[in-house]
């Protein structure tokens, strides 16, 4: 784990430089993700989070090309990766969206406002500008994690079998991995309450309520950096799906 902290501090730094060269001096910057609790692995991305001033607020795509350019040009950083592709993202929210949920949804692109504001408010860093977070104004309800959590277990769990059948086990790991641990998060969410995005926290919160292995087999593969075995993979896609429907059935309302 040493390496890995190592590396996250390193290249949040230079995530945090490309973002002040990209918007002079943010209202607050925030890092998200893996990076928030130095989980990250060689496929973990960085997510930032910065919102401006109002004289900013009619830039905002500006000031998100003006990122993606710095970063591709003087870090060799991508942008544009998707799920499993490490890259650097930059989200500009303008700084009314601290405390109106509206402003907020209408930069979020149709994600669960209430679940992503929370998020933002209890597993960030700060890393520039004043801490505003207490100011979002969205409080833990149990029902806040059931928008998310009916989609994104569900769709990693699909891509970890179309990725496994392609031959790319890295990446298929990587994805049940990821499925694995979501759907883990929500029975940390309502039984526990734990509401901490670390997959460290959310696997100890759950031991109590899963006796299913498959949660701590998911935590050592980040942890190994997904490496992995086609049959291993293989053996354990269709428990995952199995625990997938158990806990959404059991715990998630139907939106």
């Amino acid at each position: 784990m040493g390496k890995v902290m190592v590396r996250d501090n390193r290249e949040i730094r230079e995530f945090v430089s490309c973002a002040l060269e990209a918007i002079d001096n943010p209202v607050m910057l925030l890092i998200s993700g893996s990076a928030t609790h130095d989980e990250m692995t060689k496929l973990s991305d960085i997510d930032g989070n910065a919102f401006v001033d109002p004289t900013q607020s009619d830039e905002l795509s500006t000031l998100e090309k003006s990122f993606e350019t710095i970063a591709r040009e003087r870090h060799g950083k991508t942008t544009r990766g998707g799920f499993y592709e490490p890259h650097w993202s930059l989200f500009v929210y303008p700084e009314e969206a601290i405390k109106d949920k509206e402003t907020f949804s209408n930069h979020i692109n149709g994600l669960p406002v209430d679940f992503t504001m929370f998020n933002l408010k209890e597993n960030t860093i700060l890393v520039h500008g004043e801490d505003r977070r207490p100011e979002i104004p969205i409080q833990y309800s149990q029902d806040m994690i059931d928008e998310w959590a009916s989609f994104a277990p569900s769709y990693h769990l699909h891509r970890a079998e179309e990725l496994s059948v392609r031959g790319k086990y890295t990446k298929a790991c990587y994805a049940l991995s990821r499925s694995i641990l979501q759907v883990s998060r929500v029975v940390a969410w309502k039984e526990a309450e734990c509401v901490s995005s670390s997959y460290e926290k959310i696997v100890n919160s759950v031991k109590n309520y899963l006796e299913s292995p498959l949660p701590e087999w998911a935590l050592r593969k980040r942890k190994a950096d997904f490496k992995s075995r086609p049959k291993e993979l293989e053996e354990r896609l269709e428990p995952a799906g199995k625990l997938l429907r158990t806990i959404i059935g059991k715990y998630v309302r139907k939106i």
